[in-house]
């Protein structure tokens, strides 16, 4: 493989909290032995040789389950490796003698509220204040300043905090962040048991997506920002807002050739969504021979069928004839919208959240649009209207 590629690792199903959002909050429940020391060190070793150049370290909450961070930031200096850590940051003794770590690169720090009550809320009562005191902290620590280590604000948006997201690009500036990073709920795992807080009201998402960008892209003072915006979407804020956002193609998936997954067994896979963690219906409750790592090489998991299946569906992009509104979209062919909703089992008219938002919503602020978007909809409506 050519090109740099980036390793999500998951090392560790122990958590200090228990989030009402978290996609693997059941295996949190019953925490399952983790990768040892040296496991870990070979996994790293065999993705460094495979043109790897960037983990991200998940949990759970490995600052404090996994007490060999230190190490293992110190091997993976040696082969060459980038690691970023996804914490809680609620306890900060553990991570204050890691930023010193030349390999960490980055902090992606969970805040899902600008206020006390919306963010304790998800995350247990005193949280927001040790996790605004902390990150604060290590925004002042001089790697931070100088920009060796980035810090990064992620957002989790739900029902429950849906009225603040307009907000987060000045309260991440406040806070220190560099770079913001807002994903949608999914309803799974302990998610599941929490979806009437949870569940987002499309309208509500709309708005709050539409003036989060707006903001940014008023904002004097730049943070980075991953959000996603697919060619429909950048359309519609274009229109309202009169904004210049790019519409070019967007690939919310972007493949193996860019990222993948190591799940707590060491098995290789294209995606997060694929893995025992987030999905227990899926196979990989052991370990699975040909893609895990501790005993393949990495080639041979990308020459695996279940890595071959799901580059088919993300390359050829057929699997959004089965998604909605996705095969009614005149920019089908400028978007890859998530493809583990097939690979995984998906169903018929699985949804990309934002552009069902646009559909239900949009022609409320822009009359028409959802008939210049997505002109086949209305075809086959009318001929069924005919038929009828």
């Amino acid at each position: 493989m050519s090109k740099e590629k980036s390793v999500t690792i998951y090392t560790t199903s122990k958590c200090n909290i228990s989030c009402k959002h978290c996609g693997v909050g059941l295996d949190q429940d019953s925490p399952r032995p983790q990768q040892t020391t040296e496991e870990l060190k070979t996994i790293f070793y065999k993705l460094s040789k495979d043109n790897t150049k960037y983990i991200t370290i998940l949990g759970g909450e490995a600052t404090v389950y996994r007490r060999d961070l230190a190490e293992l930031l110190d091997y993976a200096d040696t082969v060459g490796l980038k690691v970023s850590i996804n914490t809680n940051l609620t306890v900060f003794h553990v991570v204050q003698p890691l930023l010193a770590k030349p390999a960490l690169k980055g902090l992606i720090v969970s805040i899902d509220g600008i206020t006390p009550a919306t963010h304790d809320s998800i995350r247990g009562k005193g949280t927001f204040q040790k996790t605004i005191t902390n990150i604060k902290l290590v925004s002042k620590h001089e790697r931070v300043l100088n920009g060796d280590l980035h810090l990064e604000m992620a957002f989790v948006m739900a029902q429950i905090n849906v009225e603040e997201a307009p907000d987060l690009i000045d309260f991440a500036k406040e806070v220190g962040a560099t770079r913001l990073n807002i994903k949608n709920v999914k309803l799974i795992g302990r998610a599941f048991s929490f979806a009437e807080d949870l569940g987002l009201d499309l309208k509500k998402m709309l708005n709050a997506y539409s003036l989060l960008v707006v903001n940014w892209m008023l904002s004097e003072k730049k943070i980075e920002m991953e959000i996603l915006v697919t060619p429909s979407f950048a359309t519609y804020l274009n229109r309202r807002f009169q904004l210049t956002f790019p519409t070019t193609e967007h690939h919310a998936c972007g493949g193996e050739s860019i990222f993948s997954y190591v799940d707590l067994h060491g098995n290789h896979l294209p995606c997060p969504s694929l893995a025992y963690e987030e999905n227990p219906t899926m196979e990989f409750s052991k370990a699975i021979p040909g893609i895990n790592l501790l005993e393949s090489d990495v080639q041979e998991s990308y020459n695996s069928d279940l890595f071959r299946e799901f580059e088919s569906y993300r390359a050829g992009r057929s699997f959004k004839s089965k998604m909605f509104p996705c095969k009614f979209c005149s920019f089908q062919d400028q978007c890859v919208p998530c493809t583990a909703q097939m690979v995984g089992g998906g169903k018929e008219n699985d949804t990309v959240d934002i552009c069902s938002a646009l559909f239900e919503h949009a022609d409320q602020y822009l009359p028409g649009f959802r008939k210049e978007i997505w002109p086949h909809y209305n075809e086959l409506q009318n001929e069924s209207l005919q038929k009828g």
